[in-house]
Order: structure tokens, then C-alpha cells, then sequence
């Protein structure tokens, strides 16, 4: 009997089932009917390589005409109907058909012109390749927003009619009815849930999900139903504990339907991403403080507020290494007593924590303090600020340098995650930028300091111009001193102008071409005269111009040393004249000696006479270029020249009297007028008064104008000796010297006359400031100059 009312029940529960098929049926028809979106299902169709080339119309609504212009559709293909269908339409559902995943799109139909918002899912299990559409025409302004949800509710609701299109979704989805119990629910959702549609389906949602009562879920459950249009948020479930995407849309028998997809992964990129952008708006601002000169506590404290770095029981700090010291020094982060505790903390493989961590150059984690034996003697520290963990992580340069350390610290023992280490890989590359940074800049101004101090110290004038503008950006001191101008008429605001117009004419456009060259990256050493405005002066500058190039090479800035070489430059000069003039006098002094030479021999009787007299004539010579030499280019005193030849051979000065004005002999004058006293003297000394010691020398000269030239006269005069009037049997070497070069070199005269009493000799000549003995060609009637 049990059995008898059992099977009647399930007979009633199929016929129920039918009932509500078919009444399901009806609702689907009227939808279909009556919603304003065009809705067709189409089934694809292969060729024998298993490639979709075209699709069959199974079933259209009414509005599938009106959207598309196409009248009887169902059971007609699609190339039949839209012969210019574009092939990507055809892909489109044939990729939903093979994978079974839903798509929407928006795109525009070559063969009826318009709009389509598109939304497309696979029918049945994939057995055969049928494709639900559901269209929109959304030509005119592709339709707001309050339409697409009222259509996106429709089709919602037709989801929940119709069971295939709902199971072949990727969103979970169920209906409840207008007393909230569940109509509907769809595979995704049991495997959300871990629940049977078996299970809940007849029964109320808040009675089998009680944890959601009073949930942002909960609230859009209720507000659609009052509203009876579309809700839509995005809440943490409080049934999955997943992030979700929830659409309620109220459906025509009072209920409602509902989808929802799990959107955890979505909002964890959206929080990674509000994170990395907050990181890096900290970077932009520690970055910007140390652009704009701010100090280093600064700088790396705003990496600690932009990255939220110090939340929660995490504390942070940044130390950097004291290369003075060879310690930890701490920047900012802890309070000024732990900073103090811990100032030029060891860098040794033996300490802990940072110190630790920099001597090894890799991050050092400590879980727990109070569980590290190597913490023993600084567990003081950790208790008196609170904290059992400890990790610390080198700060290194994209050289490799160590500058520092950043350090966690937290009230209870922890262990690093991923995101903590990327965390502090941030921190750790943007503090190692920020401290080379502030090292660089610090040692820019140690060196600018250094380069002051030498520009300014320096004799030299050096400058520095913007390469491009060529505005002067730095001009030593020095400056003023070469160039005779003030610095300020060679500012940023003066150019190139002010400097070259300091340049004469003729050096300046040579000059500006080397500055071309070395705006093009190329060094030049070059000279030009400048004209000095502060006394006219006229000077020779040698200017060494290099490029100064930034970090990719390129031309920023061109500097210079400028130094005034126009003592050297007439020095080089004068060297060159002197060399030159030294090369002819001893071309002209070996001539002399080589007729010196010729001459002795042709007077000398045997060769201890020609040694003897070669010597003297050799020794007088000598003296003359010693007495060249002393003061080169002053001439040679007439008073001291005379006496010196007499006093190397007299005994006795008072034997000779030396009388006349002060005269500066010319060189040429004096290597003959020289040679002439000493053969006077030496005769005198031989035959004529200075043989006896009653005899006299009286050297006497003047000088007088003649032809509007100076000349001079000089007069040997021999007294107190017996001497024959007739004039030697022979010419000698004096009396050739006398009478014959006197004219000939000095374009004057000599006489020689051998008289009673004593030697009288007048030699006058013009004292030619010109005359220089780089003469060497001889008289055309001492061929023997000539001789070997």
C-alpha cells in the first residue's frame, strides 16, 4: 500500500515537472516575443576538413526582423541571407561553438551598415555546434546605459528559462521566486557553492545561506526586488570569501535572477596596482625632494609615508654607510634614542642585523630575536624598543657599491612573504638611487669646491660656456689679468661677443673656427692676439679649449684655459734671433781666426814666433767675445775694451794714459778695434815705448758728428822713444788690420805712421748702431780669408 501511494507520488511529481516544462515553454515563447533585443540560435556548418563555412537559422524572434532587416530567417543559412557576411562573424561563433565560452562584442555588420552589441553562448554540450545570439541594434549612440541593463535583465531572464544556454555560461547563476526560495541554479554555481541544486532548490536562500543576511549581497537582493530594476556590486561574499561580481535582475513572474562571478584576481590586480601606483608616486616624491636639494632624511622618510611601508607593528629604517667611520649611520626611521644606541654600528661578517647584512651584501632575516644566539648581546636593545623581529637588506648600487641598509622591525616573530620582499625591493632600488644621489652631489660640490679654489688660485684665466648657447657660465679671476676686461662683461648675458671682440681682426675669425671644433667634441691648442682694454696693450694668449661631455657622450659644455704667453713668445723669439746670430758669429769667428791664422804665418819668421803671436791675437779675440757676451745686444765699453788689452800686456799703468767719453762699441766695431789695440800694444811692447821704462802710451778718442752720423776718433800716441821715421821693411798683420779693415768693416779710416819718438795711429769710424758682426764676407782683396 506504502509502494502503491509512493509510485503515485512520483507519477504526480513528473506530471508536476511536465506541467512546469511546459509552462516554462510558454513564458520562454512569450520572452522571446515580446523582449526588444533580436535573439536567434543558429547551428554551424563544416566542411570535411572539420572548417565551419557557414551556419542555419534554427529559431529568430520577432525582433530579429526588426533589427536586421532580414525576414524568415529560421531555417535558412546565413551566406543565403547576408551574402557579404564578413568571415569574422563566422569565426566569432565558431570559436563559442568549439570552446564553449560565452563572448559579448560590439561590432559593426558590412551587409546590413548598423551597430550590433553582440552577446553569444554555446546550446547543449557541444555534441552538435548551436550557438544562442542575443543582439542589440545600438547604431543610434549604441544605447545608454539604463537600456542595456533593462536588455542585459531581459536576456537574463531568458537565461533562466531557458536551461541549456544557462548551464553552457561560465558565470554561476540561480533564480529565486517571489517568496525568495530557489527556482534555479546552474552547475557553476554548485561547484561555487559545494552544494546540489537538489539540495536547494523549494528552499529560501537566507534559510540555506544565513551568513548573508546583512550583506552588501543581501542589500542588492533586497533592493532589486523593491526596485524591480537592475542592482549591481561588486562585494566580498561573505558565503565564498571571494571577491564578486554580483548582477540581480528582476524577473516578469516577481523573482528575481541573479549571476555572479568571482572577481578575487581582478581586485587583487586592482589593489597591486593602486599599490604600485602609490609606490611610485613615493618614489616621484623622494626623488623630487632630492632634485630639489632636499636633505637625505627627507628624501627616503617619503618612500616610508607613499609606500605605507610602517603599517600595522612594522617599523622601518634606512641607514647609510659612513665611509669616514666605516660604520652604519642611521637616516630615518626610529626614534633618536635607538638612533644613538645604534650609530656607526660594526659592518663585519661577526655583527648582526644591518651590519651583518651589508658585510655579506644579501638580506639577513630574523624571525625571532630572542631565538638567534647571535642576538645575545643586543636583545637589550630589541626589548627596549619593542621588537621581536628583525630583517635587514643591503642597499646596493647598479655598480655594485654598498651604501647602506634598510631595516624591519616588528613586535612579533615573522616570517617574510613575497610581498615583503617585494616590498623592500623597491625600497632598497629606490634608496640606492637616492643615496648615490646625494653622494654624487656631495662629492660635485667637494670637487667644484676644489676646482674654485684652484680656478681662483690660478694665473691662468679659465672659463666654462654652455656648449649650445655658448653663455658663459664660470670665469676665473684671472681673467681680468689676461684679457684687461671685467668678468662681468663676459656673464651668461654677454655670449660670444664681448670675449671676441677682444681678439684683433686678424686672429678672430681663426679663433672662433678652433671654438666650432670643440663644440663638435674636438680639443684645440691655438694662439691669437688679444687688444687689452685696460691699458691697449697688445698681447699673445694660447688658449687650450676642450669638450665637456654629460653621461651619453654628447657636447654639454666646452671650457678653456687662456694663458698670456707673450713674454715666452718674444722670449722664443729673441732665442730664435740669438741662436740665428749665434751660427754667424761663429761662422765669422772662425773666418777671423781662419785669417788671424794666415796672416801670423805670412809674418812669422820661425813657428815659435807664430805661436806666440797667434796666442796674444787669439787671447785679445776671446776677450772681445767675452766682453759681447757679458750684456748680449748692450756693445762693448771703449774704456774698458782699451784698457784691458794694455793692462794684459804692461807691467806698469803708469806708463800709459787712457782718456775719452764714455762709448758703446758695436759689436763689429769692437772685435776690429780690439784686434787693433792689441797689435798697437803688443809693437809697443816689442819695439816702441812700452820696451823701455821712460817710454809713454797716451790712448785718447773723441767723438764728433760728421755727414749727421756719429763718429768716433781714437789716437795711439807714442812718446819717449828713439824710433826710425821709415816704415818696416814688411806689411805685418796690424798694419793690414789698421789700414785696410778699419775701412772696409767699419767704413771708416786707419793710419799707421812710424815717426820719431814713437807710433802714432789715428783710426776713425761711424758708430752705426746697426753694426753687427754677422758680416762675414771679406773684402774682395783678402782673398786669403778664404784659404784653408
Amino acid at each position: 500500500m506504502r509502494q502503491d501511494g509512493t509510485v503515485a507520488e512520483l507519477e504526480r511529481q513528473v506530471a508536476s515537472a511536465r506541467d512546469a516544462l511546459v509552462q516554462s515553454e510558454e513564458r520562454y515563447r512569450s520572452v522571446l516575443a515580446t523582449m526588444p533585443e533580436g535573439f536567434c540560435i543558429i547551428e554551424l556548418i563544416e566542411d570535411g576538413a572539420g572548417t565551419f563555412t557557414d551556419y542555419r537559422y534554427l529559431d529568430v524572434n520577432p525582433a530579429f526582423e526588426r533589427h536586421t532587416g532580414l525576414t524568415h530567417a529560421a531555417g535558412r543559412l546565413g551566406s543565403e541571407l547576408s551574402p557579404g557576411d564578413e568571415a569574422v562573424w563566422l569565426d566569432i561563433y565558431g570559436t563559442v561553438a568549439r570552446t564553449g565560452r560565452s563572448i559579448r562584442f560590439e561590432d559593426h555588420h558590412q551587409p546590413t551598415g548598423r551597430w550590433y552589441d553582440v552577446h553569444a553562448s554555446r546550446v547543449g554540450d557541444g555534441a552538435r555546434p548551436r550557438v544562442c545570439i542575443v543582439f542589440t541594434d545600438i547604431t543610434d549612440g549604441k544605447r545608454a546605459n539604463r537600456r542595456r541593463d533593462e536588455a542585459e535583465s531581459e536576456v537574463m531572464a531568458l537565461a533562466e528559462r531557458h536551461r541549456e544556454v544557462l548551464e553552457s555560461i561560465s558565470d554561476a547563476f540561480y533564480a529565486v521566486d517571489a517568496d525568495w526560495r530557489f527556482a534555479y541554479v546552474n552547475r557553476r554555481a554548485e561547484e561555487w557553492w559545494g552544494r546540489s541544486r537538489a539540495d536547494l532548490l523549494g528552499k529560501p536562500i537566507w534559510d540555506e545561506f544565513p551568513a548573508a543576511v546583512g550583506s552588501a549581497a543581501y542589500d542588492a537582493h533586497q533592493r532589486a526586488a523593491r526596485t524591480r530594476q537592475l542592482v549591481r556590486t561588486e562585494t566580498v561574499s561573505p558565503i565564498l570569501g571571494h571577491w564578486v561580481d554580483i548582477s540581480v535582475y528582476p524577473a516578469a513572474d516577481g523573482g528575481l535572477a541573479v549571476y555572479f562571478r568571482d572577481i578575487t584576481e581582478t581586485k587583487r590586480a586592482e589593489l597591486s596596482l593602486r599599490e604600485s601606483q602609490a609606490r611610485l608616486a613615493a618614489q616621484k616624491e623622494a626623488f623630487q625632494i632630492a632634485m630639489d636639494g632636499g636633505d637625505l632624511a627627507a628624501s627616503l622618510g617619503a618612500l616610508f609615508r607613499g609606500t605605507k611601508a610602517t603599517t600595522g607593528d612594522r617599523r622601518c629604517a634606512f641607514y647609510i654607510v659612513d665611509d669616514a667611520t666605516g660604520g652604519l649611520h642611521h637616516v630615518t626611521g626610529m626614534s633618536p634614542a635607538y638612533a644613538e644606541a645604534v650609530d656607526g654600528f660594526v659592518i663585519s661578517p661577526e655583527s648582526v642585523a644591518c651590519g651583518l647584512a651589508v658585510a655579506l651584501g644579501k638580506p639577513v632575516i630574523t624571525p625571532d630575536v630572542l631565538e638567534d644566539p647571535q642576538w645575545k648581546d643586543w636583545l637589550w636593545l630589541a626589548q627596549a624598543h619593542d621588537y621581536r623581529g628583525c630583517w635587514s637588506f643591503p642597499i646596493e648600487t647598479a655598480s655594485g657599491r654598498l651604501v647602506g641598509s634598510l631595516a624591519f622591525y616588528f613586535r612579533e616573530p615573522r616570517e617574510p612573504e613575497p610581498a615583503d620582499q617585494e616590498l623592500a625591493a623597491v625600497l632598497t632600488q629606490t634608496a640606492a638611487i637616492i643615496i648615490s644621489h646625494y653622494q654624487e652631489t656631495e662629492e660635485r660640490a667637494r670637487s667644484e669646491a676644489r676646482f674654485r679654489q684652484f680656478a681662483e688660485a690660478s694665473s691662468d684665466a679659465l672659463w666654462i660656456r654652455d656648449a649650445r648657447t655658448l653663455a658663459m657660465e664660470y670665469v676665473s679671476p684671472a681673467f681680468e689679468t689676461v684679457y684687461g676686461a671685467g668678468r662681468g662683461a663676459m656673464s651668461d648675458e654677454g655670449g660670444l661677443d664681448p670675449w671676441a671682440l677682444l681678439i684683433v681682426s686678424e686672429d678672430r675669425e681663426a679663433a672662433l673656427a678652433r671654438l666650432d671644433e670643440v663644440r663638435r667634441g674636438l680639443p684645440a691648442v691655438h694662439e691669437y692676439r688679444i687688444q687689452r682694454p685696460s691699458d691697449g696693450a697688445e698681447r699673445w694668449i694660447r688658449a687650450h679649449d676642450f669638450p665637456l661631455l654629460d653621461d651619453e657622450g654628447r657636447v654639454q659644455r666646452i671650457g678653456g684655459i687662456a694663458t698670456d704667453v707673450t713674454e715666452a713668445r718674444q722670449s722664443r723669439e729673441r732665442q730664435a734671433v740669438l741662436l740665428h746670430e749665434l751660427q754667424h758669429r761663429v761662422r765669422n769667428t772662425l773666418a777671423v781666426v781662419r785669417s788671424i791664422a794666415s796672416s801670423t804665418r805670412e809674418t812669422s819668421d820661425t813657428v815659435e814666433d807664430f805661436s806666440s803671436h797667434l796666442q796674444g791675437r787669439l787671447d785679445a779675440l776671446a776677450r772681445t767675445q767675452l766682453a759681447l757676451t757679458r750684456v748680449p745686444g748692450s756693445g762693448v765699453d771703449l774704456d774698458g775694451l782699451v784698457r784691458d788689452e794694455l793692462l794684459a800686456q804692461v807691467a806698469s799703468e803708469s806708463q800709459v794714459l787712457v782718456d775719452g767719453p764714455t762709448v758703446r762699441l758695436p759689436p763689429k766695431a769692437a772685435e776690429v778695434l780690439t784686434l787693433a789695440v792689441h797689435e798697437l800694444g803688443v809693437n809697443a811692447m816689442k819695439y816702441g815705448a812700452l820696451s823701455t821704462g821712460a817710454g809713454r802710451v797716451d790712448v785718447r778718442w773723441e767723438t764728433f758728428r760728421r755727414d749727421d752720423k756719429e763718429w768716433l776718433r781714437l789716437v795711439w800716441q807714442e812718446g819717449g822713444v828713439a824710433i826710425a821715421s821709415s816704415a818696416p821693411r814688411r806689411q805685418g798683420f796690424g798694419t793690414e788690420l789698421i789700414e785696410q779693415r778699419v775701412p772696409y768693416e767699419l767704413r771708416g779710416r786707419g793710419v799707421l805712421a812710424f815717426r820719431p819718438g814713437g807710433v802714432r795711429c789715428e783710426i776713425e769710424f761711424p758708430l752705426n748702431p746697426g753694426d753687427s758682426i754677422l758680416r762675414t764676407d771679406p773684402p774682395p782683396s783678402e782673398v786669403h780669408v778664404e784659404e784653408d
